[in-house]
């Protein structure tokens, strides 16, 4: 996405988000090494074609790094409360804080730019209305 992004809104938090992306990796080797687990074979430059066509809009790429952040944000909090080691714990809350950061971001760039997806607007009630009668039932009974 570094290499294509033309936008100088969106190419900010794109580095911010691969920043943050490799950070990460250089935690969890060292986490890994200091337990003796194998390192995991990730992404290398056999996986990636760095010179193949550009498919993606910079909005598009605005959108991917924000819902990643929500993921994010989901799956950080679940972790917390699912880890006993005192250094996974802080890892995790730090990941949480960093994905944030993240998702305000990218989501204040799509607010900017009017591009963010918003939720269904439902309007609020101005009073309270009780049923009078059970006609709204009517439909849903197949006897009648």
């Amino acid at each position: 996405m570094l290499k294509h992004i033309e936008d100088p809104d969106i190419k900010p938090v794109v580095q911010f988000a691969y920043d943050l992306s490799s950070s990460h990796l250089e935690q969890l080797l060292t986490i890994f090494g200091q337990d003796n687990y194998v390192k995991p074979n990730g992404f290398t430059e056999r996986d990636v074609n760095m010179n193949a066509q550009w498919l993606y809009t910079d909005i598009f790429c605005l959108s991917y790094v924000n819902q990643m952040a929500k993921v994010g944000m989901l799956i950080y909090s679940g972790f917390i409360s699912m880890s006993d080691r005192e250094d996974i714990r802080y890892y995790f809350t730090q990941a949480l804080n960093e994905s944030t950061k993240l998702f305000n971001q990218s989501s204040e760039i799509a607010l900017s730019k009017g591009v963010n997806v918003r939720h269904p607007y439902i309007e609020v009630p101005k009073e309270t209305n009780y049923v009078q009668s059970k006609k709204y039932m009517s439909g849903l009974n197949p006897l009648n």
